[in-house]
């Protein structure tokens, strides 16, 4: 029940006279609220004033994009947190004299709430009726007006950061100095306004969770999009994922596509990069130029152990015509070689040519003296250099790999440089890079025994996975994957966009 002591201690009452608030407290009510108990709902008629007596409550306000917001503004999974009202305040004298909707729904979140009420026909009776009330409430109106002044300039604010949400959020993962530069750089050329997120972090289940309220992901080849790792970034809002490469085979192509989320890629960066990092391997390799460097830096010009071959007349035998593969076929002409291709969809620029000839794999495995790998990682294409296609090569075969690290049985052709059997090999991708590539490992022991081994070969030469890692290629891949991320904004989803990776 309440008392003219009670009443005097919020502040649009305590001018009252004692007179004035016994007829006042006559027309009160009393209710005890739970918590999450609701006193009034957004747009619902609020046809009541509340004073708070004990506990506390929140307005909340309906967030209609359901989007991230500032982290200056609170929200709960609802809506908008606009304001709260504690002991001895009091919610509703604005719609006292006009009865119109709630402006925001209020909601005890303490563990109970006392709350004296009136209605609002009683209360603009008692307005009228008495002077001392009525010139009371209008301090009291005039307190009323300036707070509900600060929650339209929060919700003001708040509109603000909702508009600047609204931009295309995109996470990257895997990030490097020379990936913030690139797409930063790139993106200043377009007239699109996105948000970026550049972190460290490679992707896996573990890490998903930093995709929390993006609308794209935009991953490497080291990054692991499995179907566990979809799922979560479905759950996160995620829409899209950019790859920013040419190969997906570390993506769940098929779950995305259940889930609605496109993925593209970039089909072509720079070609001419990969191929001339495959060709600069393998005559690194054949010149010893690596042992050589290393000698003369330390005063020794001996020429002993460095002798090679002439590329010219060499067989050479490419195993996937793509982009990267094609460039590859056109250097080696430039050196004379004999060029012998394998792949299961033949490109048209190479089959009319005389000086390039398609072969059946045993056929390219038994004549090659070079064997350069640019197919992609498939189920089918898994560890296709191995133990029995190796005893089909020639023996002193070189081998080059700037494709994918799966492609090889790292063990069988470790077993096969040992013996003798393949001369050497250049590798630009490994199995089990994930761990080690495109970081700083000097100060580390290298654990991986397999890792450990190749490098302890003179005649293998290995490099990080940098084989795409020219000024040109690095522009491709950001202005691609911004188109990408573009086109599909545009609503080009799934499988009516252009670079989309989807299930055949």
């Amino acid at each position: 029940m309440a008392t003219i002591e009670t009443i005097k201690q919020f502040e649009y009452f305590k001018n009252l006279s004692n007179e004035a608030l016994e007829i006042f407290i006559k027309n009160l009510s009393t209710n005890v609220l739970k918590k999450n108990e609701v006193l009034v709902r957004e747009k619902e008629p609020q046809n009541r004033i509340f004073l708070v007596e004990s506990g506390e409550l929140r307005r909340v306000k309906a967030n209609p994009n359901n989007s991230t917001t500032s982290s200056s503004t609170s929200t709960t999974s609802e809506g908008i947190i606009v304001g709260h009202v504690k002991p001895f305040e009091c919610c509703g004298l604005l719609h006292a004299f006009n009865v119109d909707p709630a402006f925001a729904t209020i909601e005890v979140i303490s563990e109970q709430a006392t709350i004296f009420s009136i209605e609002a026909t009683k209360f603009v009776e008692l307005f009228n009726s008495n002077q001392t009330f009525s010139n009371a409430m209008f301090s009291s109106l005039a307190l009323e007006l300036r707070k509900q002044s600060k929650i339209v300039r929060t919700l003001q604010l708040q509109n603000s950061n909702q508009l600047q949400d609204s931009r295309l959020k995109i996470c990257f993962f895997d990030s490097r100095e020379w990936v913030v530069s690139s797409f930063q750089s790139e993106l200043q050329k377009l007239s699109f306004d996105f948000v970026f997120k550049f972190v460290p972090e490679k992707l896996s289940i573990e890490t998903a969770s930093i995709a929390n309220g993006f609308d794209v992901v935009c991953v490497f080849v080291n990054d692991f999009v499995g179907s566990e790792v979809v799922k979560a970034l479905s759950s996160y809002g995620v829409k899209l994922i950019a790859l920013r490469c040419a190969g997906f085979d570390n993506v769940d192509i098929e779950m995305a596509e259940t889930l609605g989320i496109t993925v593209v890629r970039v089909p072509a960066y720079s070609p001419y990069a990969v191929a001339e990092h495959a060709i600069a391997m393998l005559l690194a390799l054949n010149r010893r130029l690596h042992k050589a460097y290393a000698r003369t830096r330390e005063g020794n010009f001996s020429l002993d152990g460095l002798l090679g071959f002439d590329f010219y007349g060499k067989t050479v035998g490419v195993i996937g015509t793509g982009k990267i593969g094609q460039c590859l076929v056109n250097i080696c002409l430039g050196f004379g070689c004999r060029v012998i291709c394998y792949d299961i969809f033949q490109a048209p620029c190479l089959l009319n040519r005389e000086d390039v000839k398609y072969v059946d794999l045993d056929t390219l495995f038994r004549e090659s003296h070079l064997i350069s790998l640019h197919a992609p990682l498939t189920s089918s294409t898994h560890h296709m250099i191995n133990n029995e296609s190796i005893q089909k090569m020639r023996k002193g075969v070189f081998i080059v790999n700037t494709s994918r690290g799966g492609l090889v049985d790292t063990s069988a052709l470790i077993t096969a440089i040992e013996s003798g059997h393949i001369g050497a090999a250049a590798l630009d991708v490994y199995e089990g890079e994930k761990q080690y590539f495109f970081k700083d490992c000097s100060n580390e022991t290298i654990a991986d025994p397999i890792l450990k081994k190749l490098l302890s070969f003179s005649n293998v030469l290995v490099t990080g996975h940098q084989a795409f890692f020219t000024q040109e290629a690095l522009s491709n891949i950001a202005n691609t994957t911004l188109n990408n991320i573009i086109d599909w904004q545009k609503g080009n989803h799934g499988r009516n966009h252009k670079n989309g990776v989807f299930k055949q």
